[in-house]
């Protein structure tokens, strides 16, 4: 009786090694995981690095356009008043007057939103004066301009020079700003040496 053969598969040494030679094993190495992971971190640091500047722009952009508007808020106010332009109410020639130095116009002749104010042109000129300083004011929801100043400088009579400024130099606050953007717009057009941030108007009213 002869004996049954028994059927298998020869196994091969060394078959379960990788194709890439004997020693060699699959896998990442701690070095090239780390490498790439600092790739990778600086990668991330500079798109936000990237951002940030965008927003310290933006704010540069921002402030500038809220002074512009206050700047011709003021001029318009002045427009709409020609009695109280024809009696120095913003100012005589050659002088300045400043939202700093406004009369408080909360009650008073001057309370021309009161319902039964009758305000003439200087006291308009006042009114006006108060509330474009309450603009600027924190407490107005005002917080765009750090330590925002208004000023009106009449020239000649017929001339007036409408400036805002404000401090972009505030602890809390001028980390925001670039330094390279921030010697730019710092003075006057009509005065360098002046220390706060600057828009400023010429207007014949």
């Amino acid at each position: 009786m002869t004996e049954p053969t028994r059927l298998g598969v020869e196994r091969i040494p060394g078959a379960g090694r990788a194709a890439r030679g004997p020693g060699r094993e699959w896998g990442v190495t701690l070095v090239e995981a780390l490498v790439t992971l600092l790739v990778l971190s600086v990668g991330l640091l500079g798109i936000a690095a990237l951002q940030l500047v965008g927003v310290k722009e933006s704010t540069v952009g921002l402030r500038h356009s809220q002074a512009t508007w206050l700047a011709y808020d003021m001029a318009d106010r002045m427009r709409a008043n020609s009695v109280g332009l024809a009696d120095n109410g913003y100012g005589a020639v050659g002088s300045e007057v400043s939202t700093d130095s406004a009369t408080d116009c909360n009650s008073g002749p001057c309370d021309c939103d009161a319902e039964s104010a009758n305000c003439n042109g200087a006291q308009m000129a006042q009114f006006d004066l108060y509330q474009w300083g309450q603009l600027m004011s924190p407490a107005a929801g005002n917080q765009t301009l750090p330590n925002a100043v208004g000023t009106i400088e009449n020239l000649d009579g017929n001339r007036y020079r409408i400036r805002v400024l404000w401090d972009d130099d505030v602890a809390g606050l001028n980390d925001d700003i670039p330094d390279q953007a921030r010697r730019k717009t710092v003075g006057c057009p009509s005065d360098p040496t002046i220390t706060q941030t600057c828009v400023e108007i010429a207007v014949e009213p």
